[in-house]
């Protein structure tokens, strides 16, 4: 077999050379693009078409690298990469391979100069972290002042502006030591219904079921207010028993309002004294008396939700008026136990004891209704509201609410039956229910 004649062959190539002697070659030498083609034996294929060939070769490379740089794909470490063919102008390396910088690497983690994994303890930023190993969806969130991109990125979950704010008693959020949103912990005390890790979580100073509590006898009312709230008030009305405990305690009368002045005991009028351990309810008393009485045991006689009077043009106003709210169950009820009198198990004229009037003993737990555990919002006796059309005397208007035993409609047993009597009134019929906003 012939030899394959080179792409390139020597024998092509005319070189001068001058000897020691100062001698050339023959000036008759020639280029070899002058010399006779030669031709490949083999692929019959002469040495210029190889060399035109070449030239092709070098000119789409060139195009190429116009386009990529070409040392990114060269297999070998060079140009400013810091691993083959990644890093520095490069892509990015994968973990595992040199790099010099977080942006050498396609995790964001450079580590003792190598591509690393992200984790929430490199000390870096890294991965979809938003500062520092915290933030993002895989590391514990961010202290205050460093980065965020969410709320839930920061441990008071606020985030303004890019940077994790500290906690507040007012930002809308439950964070630092609050128990609830804004409440609880160094904040303000929770109101009932708000969860709380504490008594001292609670204005009621009562944390049951990690929720704040109303005191024994009352119960817990909410309200369709936004947001939420909630109020205590008594499950029954208040007894006889529970009424002469305030009245051996012999309360100065000076202590009332103004407008109470010319009340000079709290004595009831009638059916008085009780005998030991009497729950009938209290009845006979005036608007002063029931006031007084729920201030003494740290109540309110109730009024407005959250305490103070309520407005008579709020008679009806379950997010104003706390009876009402919780005689119709948020507005929802015309009377205590629904859309109709029950009068089988609510004391009214027209109940089955009518023919012997007079209130129930409160052990008698059959008018239910507002609320479970409240009883006799309709019937039995009426109740003094601190809802009154002045502030100056004995004279003034004020609501007595929910009717009672010897209502001769039922009409005037409804939650928003309008029924009022001068402050002074002491009846047969009249009792009280305190309220407490904590």
């Amino acid at each position: 077999m012939r030899a394959r004649v080179p792409s390139y062959p020597a024998a092509v190539v005319v070189l001068a050379v001058t000897s020691a002697a100062g001698f050339a070659c023959s000036s008759s030498s020639k280029h070899p693009s002058a010399l006779p083609p030669v031709t490949d034996t083999d692929s019959g294929a002469t040495l210029q078409d190889a060399a035109d060939a070449d030239a092709t070769d070098a000119t789409d490379g060139a195009d190429a690298a116009d386009a990529k740089n070409p040392l990114c794909s060269d297999g070998k470490k060079d140009g400013d990469e810091t691993d083959v063919d990644c890093g520095g102008s490069c892509a990015p390396c994968a973990d595992g391979a040199s790099c010099k910088v977080a942006g050498d690497c396609v995790d964001g983690a450079c580590l003792s100069s190598k591509c690393a994994t992200p984790s929430c303890t490199d000390g870096v930023k890294d991965g979809q972290e938003t500062d520092v190993d915290c933030g993002g969806p895989n590391c514990g969130p961010c202290a205050d002042g460093l980065k965020c991109a969410t709320s839930e990125n920061c441990k008071s979950l606020v985030c303004t502006g890019g940077v994790c704010q500290a906690a507040t008693c007012t930002d809308g959020v439950k964070n630092g030591t609050e128990s609830d949103v804004d409440c609880g912990g160094s904040c303000a005390n929770c109101t009932v219904g708000r969860r709380c890790n504490a008594p001292t979580d609670c204005g009621s100073n009562l944390c049951n079921g990690g929720a704040c509590g109303c005191p024994a006898g009352m119960i817990v009312m909410p309200t369709n207010a936004t947001g939420g709230g909630a109020y205590c008030i008594d499950a029954h009305e208040v007894t006889t028993s529970a009424y002469n405990a305030f009245w051996t305690a012999a309360v100065d009368p000076s202590t009332q309002p103004a407008y109470c002045a010319w009340n000079t005991n709290f004595t009831p009028s009638a059916h008085w004294p009780p005998a030991a351990g009497d729950l009938m309810p209290v009845r006979d008393i005036d608007w002063c008396d029931a006031y007084a009485y729920c201030k003494w045991v740290g109540r309110v006689l109730c009024g407005k939700i959250g305490g103070g009077p309520n407005a008579p043009s709020n008679l009806a106003a379950p997010l104003a008026s706390a009876w009402f709210n919780a005689c119709s169950a948020q507005a929802t009820n015309a009377y205590a136990t629904g859309a109709t009198l029950d009068a089988v198990h609510c004391n009214g004229e027209q109940s089955p004891d009518a023919a012997v009037p007079g209130p129930w003993s409160t052990t008698q737990i059959s008018c239910q209704g507002g609320a479970t555990g409240l009883f006799d919002m309709t019937g039995n006796v009426q109740e003094w509201e601190d809802s009154c059309s002045a502030a100056t005397g004995d004279s003034d208007d004020c609501q007595a609410r929910g009717g009672a035993f010897d209502s001769a409609t039922d009409a005037l047993l409804r939650c928003d039956a309008p029924t009022t009597k001068p402050r002074k009134t002491q009846a047969d019929d009249l009792g009280l229910r305190c309220c407490a906003f904590y």
